[in-house]
């Protein structure tokens, strides 16, 4: 039930307030840190409420991050937006399969290795946001703030 009403929330109310004011790069970035925060929330809770409560956290992150992202590819895309939304999400797809056998396998070492591991990754993606954007939003940048040669 939080995941429903935690993702439907963000959906309805904040994708697109968010994504106007801070625009879909730092909705990107503050979504991956927040889930990367979101999971270690998630080892630390231990009691009924706190993991409710992390988990609506964590899942509201996620909501946040898909809608900007797609948004980002159809806009940047050079290959045209259907192949590019394509692409997208057959790599989607791909961590749909790969995600779960890898959190089975180290789940059964350690049981917050999953936790811990999904935290590794996307915080490893915001650090990779940083350097790639911040190019991009400098390359954008230079580009408006050329004269039109008309």
């Amino acid at each position: 039930m939080v995941v429903a009403i935690a993702s439907t929330a963000g959906k309805a109310a904040l994708t697109g307030p968010t994504t106007r004011r801070w625009g879909e790069i730092a909705v990107i970035k503050g979504s991956l840190l927040a889930g990367s925060v979101g999971f270690i929330v998630l080892v630390w809770a231990n009691s009924y409420p706190t993991i409710l409560l992390a988990t609506g956290f964590f899942i509201l992150s996620k909501t946040l991050l898909r809608p900007a992202a797609f948004s980002l590819i159809s806009k940047q895309s050079t290959l045209g937006q259907g192949t590019a939304m394509g692409l997208s999400n057959s790599f989607m797809s791909l961590g749909r399969i790969a995600g779960p056998i890898w959190a089975g396998y180290i789940f059964v070492v350690n049981i917050n290795y999953p936790y811990l591991s999904g935290s590794a990754l996307m915080f490893i993606a915001f650090l990779l946001s940083l350097a790639w954007m911040k190019s991009e939003a400098s390359e954008t940048s230079e580009i408006q703030s050329q004269p039109a040669t008309d």
